[in-house]
C-alpha cells in the first residue's frame, strides 16, 4: 500500500518498503498462510489465502493505478464489492488509458499470478519493448444481452458488474429499495444466474 512505500531520494530515486506483513522467504510458488490484512491491494491469491512472489507485483500495479488516476478509479467503491469484483472479473481499467500503461497494468494485474508480470517482463516495458500480456476483458461488450436491471440509468447484465456500482454511496439507496423490492432476485431468476447467488438475494431480503 501507499502508505509503506518511503521515498528516501527523488533523483535517483531510491525507495524504502517500510512494512513486510506477508513478506516471507519461501522456495514455493504459493505459500498458504494465515489470514492476512484484506485491502484494495491485496492480489486475489492472497484474498484467498495463499501468498506468492507475484502478489507483490500486483499490489504494485494497484498503488500505479490509484496515483496515476489520482484515486478516481477507487472513489466511492466499497472496499468488499470491489474485491468480490476482482475475484470475478478482475480489475476494472479505465477507457482512456495510453496504450503502453494499459499493457503495463495488464500485465501487473493479470489475474492468474503465472501469468502475472514480473521483473523481467517490467525491465523489458521499462526499454519501451511490449512483453506479452493477458487480453483484458470488456465491460461494456459481450455481456450486454439478456435480462438486466436498471441502476443509477444504466443497464447491468452480470451480478458482478451490479455488485460493484450497488457500492457506489449515489446508487446504495436505490440498490437497497430493489433489494426489498424482490427486483433483484426477479432479475437474478430470469437471468439464470447460479443458485447460491439466488438462494443470497433471497436470504438477505427476507
Amino acid at each position: 500500500r501507499p502508505g509503506t512505500l518511503l521515498v528516501r531520494n527523488r533523483d535517483p530515486l531510491d525507495l524504502v518498503i517500510g512494512g513486510f506483513g506477508s513478506a516471507r522467504l519461501s522456495v514455493s510458488d504459493l505459500d498458504i498462510v494465515a489470514p492476512l490484512e484484506i485491502t484494495r491491494y491485496t492480489a486475489p491469491e492472497a484474498v484467498a489465502g495463499g501468498v506468492a512472489a507475484a502478489s507483490d507485483w500486483w499490489s504494485l500495479g494497484i498503488v500505479l493505478l490509484e496515483q496515476i488516476t489520482n484515486g478516481a478509479c477507487f472513489e466511492g467503491v466499497n472496499q468488499q464489492a470491489f474485491l468480490i469484483h476482482v475475484l470475478a472479473n478482475g480489475v476494472p481499467l479505465p477507457n482512456d488509458l495510453p496504450p503502453e500503461l494499459s499493457l503495463l497494468f495488464r500485465g501487473l494485474l493479470a489475474r492468474d499470478r503465472v501469468q502475472r508480470w514480473k521483473w523481467a517482463q517490467v525491465q523489458e516495458w521499462l526499454e519501451g519493448k511490449s512483453p506479452d500480456a493477458p487480453a483484458w476483458p470488456s465491460t461494456s461488450s459481450g455481456n450486454d444481452q439478456g435480462p438486466s436491471v436498471m441502476l443509477g440509468g444504466r443497464p447491468f447484465y452480470t451480478h458482478q458488474s451490479y455488485a460493484l456500482a450497488a457500492a457506489e454511496p449515489s446508487h446504495w439507496n436505490e440498490a437497497r429499495e430493489q433489494l426489498v423490492r424482490g427486483v433483484l432476485t426477479t432479475w437474478a431468476q430470469d437471468a439464470n444466474f447460479p443458485p447460491p447467488v439466488i438462494a443470497g438475494l433471497r436470504r438477505i431480503a427476507g
